[in-house]
């Protein structure tokens, strides 16, 4: 009889340690999830509040944009700058993908030599093309008068030229700013100008490029949506974990 009864709390305490070994896992798995998902929303909240800091900064540099004529050096970013010269029309290329209010296009991209020589690329203005592989026609080759240009600057660093799997050169389309396409752009400076207003006017092309496409207070909210979604997540944790353990219990 004693040999019997000492089985049976022996069998008992193993199937309480079973127990507690799953009720561990299951806890570990249950907080484990939760928490990485806390994480996550407190890390993008961070990220979209970081990117708020920095279109403030960009909107910072826009009020203090200088504007300058036929420049030898090269323009700070974001500075209005107005170039006299001759576009080189046999060089344009199509920078494709674009978007313009709901409009899938093509932006079109000419070198220009100003009056001291120096190579410049110009963005001038967007086609909105339906999707459609077939290009625009180019503007017809204009007479060697000089052509006056009012644009905003964008340097290109590094960063801004943005991965693809593809980069070359198809149909006259690039994929993606990179002056690589332009031999001539070693005697120029590394960005592009966006056109604004020149002498013959944009014509059948848009103004399509901001210096910011998401504004400063929708970065913010994005960032408080993150952050609420992240103790939404925790409180939702807690929750469940008591209502868990009152059922167990039950």
């Amino acid at each position: 009889m004693a040999t019997s009864v000492f089985r049976t709390k022996a069998a008992q305490r193993q199937i309480f340690q079973r127990y507690r070994a799953g009720v561990s896992w299951r806890v570990i798995v249950w907080w484990g999830f939760w928490l990485a998902l806390f994480a996550i929303g407190l890390l993008l909240s961070q990220w979209q509040w970081q990117r708020a800091q920095e279109k403030k900064a960009i909107q910072q540099a826009e009020q203090r944009a200088v504007s300058l004529f036929n420049p030898v050096t090269q323009p700070p970013a974001l500075a209005q700058v107005t170039i006299s010269g001759v576009f080189e029309e046999q060089h344009s290329l199509w920078l494709d993908n674009r978007i313009l209010a709901g409009q899938v296009g093509v932006a079109l991209l000419t070198p220009l030599i100003d009056v001291n020589g120096r190579w410049w690329l110009v963005d001038r203005g967007f086609v909105a093309t339906a999707g459609s592989r077939k290009n625009p026609p180019f503007p017809a080759p204009g007479d060697i008068d000089l052509q006056v240009v009012t644009a905003v600057w964008q340097p290109l660093e590094n960063e801004d030229v943005a991965f693809v799997l593809d980069d070359a050169l198809h149909n006259q389309r690039i994929q993606t700013l990179d002056l690589k396409f332009w031999p001539r752009a070693s005697e120029g400076f590394a960005g592009v100008l966006h056109l604004q207003v020149d002498s013959q006017g944009l014509g059948a092309r848009q103004v399509w490029w901001q210096p910011m496409q998401i504004s400063v207070e929708r970065h913010l909210g994005y960032s408080l949506q993150w952050m609420l979604l992240a103790f939404l997540a925790l409180g939702f944790a807690v929750a469940g974990r008591k209502a868990m353990t009152t059922a167990a219990r039950e």
